[in-house]
């Protein structure tokens, strides 16, 4: 219970941004009107920092810019749930609150912490020129084997696309799905190819194999990470 009662004032502090259209909430606080907040980068108070208040379902209210002293105050605002974003760049740093803001309960002051914001997942084509550039790839007598989850239960249904390594061509790409035990077999003649899989509930993974009578694998065994399919 240690690590969880370490992590759980962080939680309260900050709440992720999953879209321009919402806020995912972790954490509340709760407030009284006109509070005030503080946005400190490196133990800092920061001059000139934007921030925007908006309603947890992403929907902007007001924008406020910290004074000399690195704060502002907040207007009055109808009682309920709002987010306070606070971001600079470059480099692009940014934190988050959510307060429950109310008449007469509630802090009068809070801080923001400005923190390196996270890196954007890679897109799918990021992801597919990642692979590429991995050649050549695992060699294989062809192309048949498992899918998997980091556990090592099998994955059935998977979606499989196969097109020559380096055409990008989607559109002409071969398909093929797992069966109810995880496994494929798709016949190809030797060369490079550029293998999609793609599961409900995990990321895409996108590998190069290159098939060769000569290879000693015939069998491979694909992992796959939790996550969102990559588009």
């Amino acid at each position: 219970m240690k690590p969880l009662t370490f992590a759980l004032p962080f939680l309260l502090l900050c709440a992720c941004v999953t879209s321009a259209a919402s806020v995912d909430v972790i954490g509340i606080q709760p407030s009284v009107q006109n509070a005030r907040i503080v946005v400190l980068m490196d133990g800092e108070p920061q001059n000139g920092v934007h921030l925007t208040v908006t309603t947890t379902d992403g929907q902007p209210k007001v924008s406020l810019v910290t004074d000399s002293r690195g704060l502002v105050r907040l207007p009055t605002l109808a009682p309920g749930n709002y987010c306070v974003i606070a971001s600079v760049a470059p480099p692009t740093r940014r934190s988050e609150i959510c307060l429950a803001i109310s008449r007469r309960h509630g802090k009068r002051k809070f801080s923001l912490i400005l923190v390196p914001a996270p890196l954007p997942p890679p897109t799918f084509d990021e992801k597919l020129q990642a692979a590429e550039r991995t050649r050549p790839g695992e060699r294989v007598r062809q192309l048949a084997g498992v899918v998997q989850d980091p556990l090592g239960a099998v994955i059935g249904h998977t979606q499989i696309e196969v097109m020559p390594c380096g055409s990008r061509d989607l559109a002409h790409a071969g398909k093929a799905v797992t069966d109810d035990a995880g496994r494929f077999t798709y016949p190809l003649e030797p060369g490079s190819y550029t293998v999609i899989f793609k599961a409900a509930g995990f990321e895409t993974n996108i590998l190069v194999f290159d098939v060769a009578p000569d290879a000693r694998e015939s069998h491979v065994v694909v992992k796959m990470e939790v996550g969102a399919i990559t588009e």
